[in-house]
């Protein structure tokens, strides 16, 4: 009997450990990741807006869409801790300015780009996980 006890024991205790790592990382993790891709993502979105506001729409679109690659890899990791208004904000952003790139509404991509950049700030200031999108 104190044999199957001492292994019980051990088994939950494992259990626990292994519980409170999920549910440490789970709440860490998504932050970090966010503000690694605006760190990635930064250069293009600071390249675009300046490029823009020189009226190189060509130009600032080719850095939109290194932009929007970089939101396509990580969006459905994005969708799975944060809520999902707020990423779907970010890329809808971006896929607008991707878009806008391509005409002359300079001052609508410009508006755009800075929608992304305000996206970004909410996804990184909201600490928004959540255990339900993660169960």
């Amino acid at each position: 009997m104190n044999k199957r006890f001492k292994t019980m024991r051990a088994v939950v205790s494992a259990a626990l450990i292994l519980s409170a790592s999920v549910i440490i990382t789970s709440s860490i993790l998504p932050g970090v990741m966010v503000k690694r891709l605006y760190e990635s993502a930064a250069d293009d979105l600071d390249a675009a807006m300046e490029l823009a506001l020189a009226g190189e729409n060509p130009l600032a679109y080719e850095r939109i869409e290194s932009l929007c690659e970089k939101l396509d890899k990580k969006k459905h990791i994005l969708m799975a801790f944060y809520d999902h208004n707020g990423v779907i904000e970010l890329t809808g952003s971006a896929e607008a300015a991707r878009e806008l790139a391509k005409t002359k509404d300079t001052a609508q991509l410009v508006v755009e780009l800075y929608d992304i950049r305000k996206a970004f700030d909410y996804l990184i200031h909201s600490n928004d996980a959540r255990f339900y999108n993660v169960f």
